[in-house]
């Protein structure tokens, strides 16, 4: 089931059900604060001051529970209540003509905005000597329910942006920052695009500190994208530290993975949900792919799901998500490398419901050789696109830049939804362009004699011989060691499965996407000389007409059983089968067949 919408993105900032929090530098400098207790969370006043004869934008959002407005050097009046939002009229519909358009209007307007956000903890030292420990909302239960260790708990930092009720949600979006610090040692935190957070954004925390209100970076996807999902019915956190380090054990690591995604669809009735986004850069990267496609495997076809890492980074020594060697060469510069990966093996359900952005540096991040930015292992050039789910662009910033290339060079979150979209919204009833059929999953090519098995050599479809020499599959050889099939599609991994024949589908706009099956013609059957399967002799004309693309051919039988692995000696192309009796070893036919054609 496919839907017009992504369904996630990840990001977290904070919960609007729960306690104010605490809150730092507020009613400062004669500032008037109005508070507002709507869910809505948002402020659309758009305040300026003269400085130096330029006009600066002066006011903020702050987001928790409820919006609070600051307005700066503004003074009480008759005449003026900075107060007073004008409401939008209930009675005037939006053109869902210019929905886009207005979302993209107001997104770039708003980014002259301040949004402030409260960040926390998900556990806290109940004093300063740390004796005792306690979580600071309720709902970060889901950190203790997968036993992710406390002195973890204490260096995860999330706020929601937005959250509104959990029967309106449809979307969600997870924005994800790079790793900060080792072992349990935050350190003064460190600024990031993706996620929205400063450097030493963490100066000044103290152990027992439950949140802080702080700023998010202008331009960054978690205020671009605050701006942009405003509709309410998304939720959209961010988590400027995450605990998923590179040096984290692999138990620890799944356990923290568990949490971050039943906390996730903790804020959504599931059979609502039709989105998901997940973006992030570094170790952040790495958690939005594992993410992602947990999501893609327990969600789809009913969600899609898009992902944009910016040189993620995986441990080798654990195979995380498959991370190993050999390392890939930066076509853009050959004194980097990635490391590698099979995205094909990782992604198990891609398709019309998966949508990935992935951007490689390859530069070291660290003094091991394999602590660099992962690649798929086919992406020798760039871009590299792989069926139609998989995009990858080798970058020359550097690692630590590569947050800012994915905001400013690589994609904008705007553009990038956008993109997003027109991939799930488009439509491939057959994404097999080197013939077979798709099965739901992949692309059956076809099964070999009974008694023999199937197996793929030399990107050939082979099977193994009965007795000496003996291929009675029609059109098979011998060739001098196995009954050599046909030629596999390398650039779609074939591979075998249950011995029968397959290769990945390819969505990306192949000759066969706009195709479609004709019904299927059983018109005769092997009494008399033979069974004609004869595309002139069909009625009404297959394809109207015109000339198919692809042609099946299988037995009436009940199963799916291909007429090329019957033993008989058949002809079966775009003009349709024959089986004629006398050239059959015992003189007959056995089998009825049928055809169907795939019609342009």
């Amino acid at each position: 089931m496919r839907f017009s919408r992504l369904a996630l993105l990840v990001l977290a900032l904070s919960d609007v059900a729960h306690p104010q929090p605490l809150r730092i530098n507020e009613d400062q400098n004669n500032q008037k604060s109005c508070n507002y207790n709507d869910t809505a969370a948002e402020s659309v006043r758009d305040e300026v001051q003269i400085v130096n004869g330029t006009a600066v934008p002066v006011n903020t959002t702050t987001i928790e529970g409820s919006v609070e407005r600051n307005f700066e050097g503004e003074k009480n009046s008759e005449e003026s209540d900075p107060c007073d939002i004008p409401q939008r009229n209930p009675d005037v519909p939006d053109d869902p003509n210019d929905f886009q358009e207005n979302r993209l209007t107001r997104e770039r307007k708003l980014q002259t905005q301040v949004l402030n956000a409260v960040i926390w903890k998900v556990r806290r030292c109940n004093n300063w000597l740390c004796f005792g420990s306690s979580l600071t909302k309720s709902e970060f239960q889901h950190w203790e329910d997968a036993n992710v260790s406390n002195g973890n708990q204490k260096d995860t930092y999330i706020g929601t942006l937005r959250e509104p009720a959990k029967s309106q949600t449809r979307r969600l979006v997870l924005l994800l920052a790079g790793q900060n610090g080792f072992g349990n040692i935050v350190g003064g935190g460190i600024g990031d695009m993706i996620s929205g957070s400063f450097n030493d954004w963490h100066q000044g925390w103290s152990s027992t500190t439950a949140s802080e209100t702080h700023p998010i970076r202008l331009n960054s996807w978690a205020n671009r994208y605050f701006h942009f999902f405003d509709q309410g019915d998304t939720f959209i956190a961010t988590s400027w530290a995450t605990s998923f380090n590179w040096g984290t054990s692999a138990g620890e690591k799944q356990d923290i993975e568990d949490a971050f995604y039943n906390w996730l669809l903790s804020k959504v009735n599931t059979p609502n949900l039709e989105e998901v986004i997940i973006a992030g850069h570094s170790r952040g990267g790495c958690l939005a792919l594992r993410l992602a496609e947990r999501f893609n495997r327990n969600f789809a076809p009913q969600v899609d799901v898009a992902v944009m890492s910016a040189d993620p980074v995986f441990k080798v020594g654990q195979s995380e998500f498959g991370a190993g060697f050999p390392q890939i060469t930066n076509p853009l510069n050959n004194a980097w490398e990635g490391m590698s990966t099979d995205m094909r093996a990782e992604f198990q359900k891609e398709g019309r419901e998966l949508y990935v952005e992935n951007y490689v540096v390859g530069d070291n991040t660290f003094v091991l050789n394999s602590v660099k930015g992962l690649s798929d292992k086919r992406a020798v050039g760039t871009p590299f696109n792989m069926g139609g789910w998989y995009h990858q662009d080798w970058i020359t910033w550097g690692h630590t830049a590569a947050d800012d290339w994915a905001v400013s060079v690589g994609t904008s979150p705007s553009v990038f939804y956008s993109d997003a979209l027109d991939w799930f919204n488009g439509s491939c009833p057959n994404p097999c362009p080197h013939g077979g059929m798709y099965d739901g999953a992949h692309c059956y090519v076809g099964s070999p004699p009974a008694g023999t098995t199937a197996f793929v050599w030399g990107g050939n479809y082979y099977y193994t011989p009965i007795g000496a020499n003996g291929c009675p599959m029609t059109g098979s050889w011998y060739d001098g060691a196995n009954c050599y099939v046909s030629d596999a599609p390398d650039d779609e991994d074939p591979f075998v499965w249950s011995n029968n024949w397959y290769y990945h589908p390819n969505w990306d706009d192949n000759a066969m996407c706009d195709a479609q099956w004709s019904a299927w013609y059983d018109r005769d059957n092997s009494s008399g000389n033979g069974d004609y399967e004869l595309r002139p002799l069909h009625i009404p004309s297959p394809c109207g007409g015109q000339t198919p693309l692809d042609v099946q051919c299988h037995t009436t039988e009940n199963g799916f059983i291909d007429a090329w692995s019957t033993g008989e000696v058949i002809t079966c192309n775009i003009n349709g089968l024959y089986c004629v009796n006398a050239q059959q070893p015992d003189g007959y036919c056995n089998k009825d067949y049928k055809v169907r054609y795939l019609c342009p």
